[in-house]
């Protein structure tokens, strides 16, 4: 709540109620005045051991205290507007650094937007949904699950960021009017698909041409059936298949393959890569890339010459993935549901 313009014997008032200890909450119940304003006469009062501000030196600010709760409230309201943009909005007379400095005053600054999948209501609803229904699993539980994707590996990928305005913390960072939803990017690439369940490191396979159902049908005949067999008893007997809802998972024919395979496929909700295991894995398997072969993004060529040099790439550093990842990312699932469901289906910090 933005700062007050309070008279002496208020401000009397709240450095009383802070000397017998009382907290600015209970403060803000006794006599109603705004939180950011007793906090700041609380914080002047520990500073210069009054609620009076000290003889200024040099020349006075030159924004009233309504100005710079109409620069904070523009801000908060719109936290991707750039500062030159929140100047014009807030009808500030104030230099951009000078309209820095007072948002910082109040905790607030520009960072980085967090990037993740786009979610609309509908989404965090099931994804709230789903979180509920699998709050109590264990670590056990999660291990019988194969988790399956494929994942675009580029040659480089859009270096452009965003910045919003926003206080610290993760409760802020989350927030979904702070976030920079992910959108698919085009260029030259390779497609693989991969998998894994509990610790073990399932096959990685380059896939050719315009994904479509029959193809992730081959996929999963070449790849997924002969990986199961191998699975020790206590896994094999018991499979749960995870996929996301992309068109070619979700097609009849893709559904009939897995009825007459006999295995099951777990229902997952939309738009949920903070919840799929293996997106991670594709994070940990890019860094290994550019760490193993720091001239990737300088790869030159056709894209055929240059998708054929990645795919030998990848598969180099599919396999020397250390298998700690794998056993991290599983005793991980209990919190990434417990965080889901505390920010009710919306974003994580996963």
């Amino acid at each position: 709540m933005s700062r007050q313009e309070l008279s002496d014997f208020q401000k009397g008032q709240i450095d009383g109620a802070a000397r017998f200890g009382h907290s600015a909450t209970e403060i803000h119940k006794l006599f109603g005045y705004a939180r950011g304003t007793i906090h700041h006469i609380i914080t002047r009062i520990k500073i210069n051991g009054s609620a009076e501000n000290k003889e200024r030196v040099g020349r006075p600010r030159k924004s009233t205290d309504r100005d710079e709760r109409l620069l904070l409230r523009r801000a908060l309201d719109d936290t991707k507007m750039p500062l030159r943009e929140l100047k014009f909005e807030a009808n500030s007379d104030l230099s951009i650094s000078s309209i820095r400095r007072r948002l910082n005053e109040e905790g607030v600054k520009k960072w980085l937007a967090a990037e993740r999948s786009r979610l609309t209501e509908a989404h965090a609803s099931k994804r709230f949904n789903w979180s509920k229904e699998h709050l109590h699993w264990m670590v056990d539980d999660w291990r019988h699950y194969i988790w399956s994707d494929e994942c675009s590996v580029e040659k480089s990928a859009d270096p452009r960021q965003m910045w919003v305005f926003r206080r610290r913390g993760e409760a802020e960072k989350f927030k979904p009017k702070n976030v920079k939803p992910k959108d698919k990017s085009k260029g030259v690439s390779v497609m693989i698909w991969g998998c894994f369940m509990s610790n073990i490191r399932g096959p990685l396979t380059i896939c050719y041409g315009h994904m479509k159902s029959v193809q992730y049908i081959n996929i999963l005949e070449e790849n997924l059936v002969p990986f199961i067999e191998t699975l020790p008893d206590e896994l094999k007997n018991d499979v749960s298949f995870q996929q996301d809802n992309a068109t070619i998972h979700t097609a009849h024919v893709t559904k009939g393959w897995f009825e007459d395979n006999e295995i099951m496929v777990v229902d997952w909700p939309p738009n949920s890569p903070d919840m799929n295991l293996i997106e991670h894995v594709w994070k940990a398997l890019k860094a290994k890339l550019h760490s193993r072969f720091p001239d990737t993004y300088a790869l030159r060529g056709g894209p055929e010459r240059v998708q054929e040099e990645l795919s030998r790439r990848l598969k180099v550093v599919w396999a020397e993935l250390e298998e700690d990842i794998f056993e991290r990312l599983i005793l991980s699932m209990p919190a990434r549901v417990q965080a889901l469901y505390e920010a009710k289906g919306w974003y994580t910090r996963y």
